[in-house]
């Protein structure tokens, strides 16, 4: 059986600010953890079978900060205006616009060849880790690969489950 745990805080506002500008703000502080070795909770590949506690980590749909904001400001050009066509065209115009920025999904880092299974059938090994995890932010190279080494033949790496993250999203 699986056991998830999901902890967050979770805070909103959402306010009229004069008669013409709507603001809503929201952002959510979560964790999320399992033992599941894949997204969609599939436990039928256990990676290191002499420990249990091997794949419990951050979930693979975890998603520690997300905030939001959004916005309508109704335009006071032409509200008022006496004229018909000017007030129905270019009266009551609103402007909108919404950001979300979220922080990035955790990464699954394995191991290929030999090591990648230590000669275990569905065994999935992870390398060991070495430093700090740094993210450069390029796009050939989220993070930093030399925080990372090979663990010794037969040994299961130390790096946590979704211990590394991907590229977070911005979008305005």
């Amino acid at each position: 059986a699986e056991n998830s745990h999901y902890n967050s805080l979770q805070v909103g506002l959402h306010s009229q600010i004069k008669k013409d500008l709507t603001l809503q703000v929201a952002y959510t502080l979560s964790r999320s953890i399992d033992p599941a070795t894949s997204f969609g909770g599939d436990l039928s590949n256990v990676s290191n079978p002499y420990d249990r506690a091997y794949d419990v980590g951050a979930s693979f749909a975890d998603r520690t900060h997300i905030g939001l904001v959004n916005f309508v400001y109704d335009l006071p050009i032409f509200r008022n205006n006496k004229n018909r066509l000017l007030h129905g065209t270019l009266g009551g115009w609103e402007l909108s616009g919404i950001v979300v920025m979220e922080t990035g999904l955790p990464l699954n880092i394995n191991l290929g060849g030999a090591q990648g299974s230590n000669a275990i059938p569905n065994a999935t090994n992870r390398p060991d880790l070495t430093g700090k995890i740094s993210y450069p932010s390029q796009v050939t190279e989220w993070f930093d690969p030399s925080a990372f080494a090979t663990p010794a033949l037969g040994a299961w790496g130390t790096l946590g489950k979704g211990a590394v993250r991907g590229p977070g999203r911005d979008n305005w």
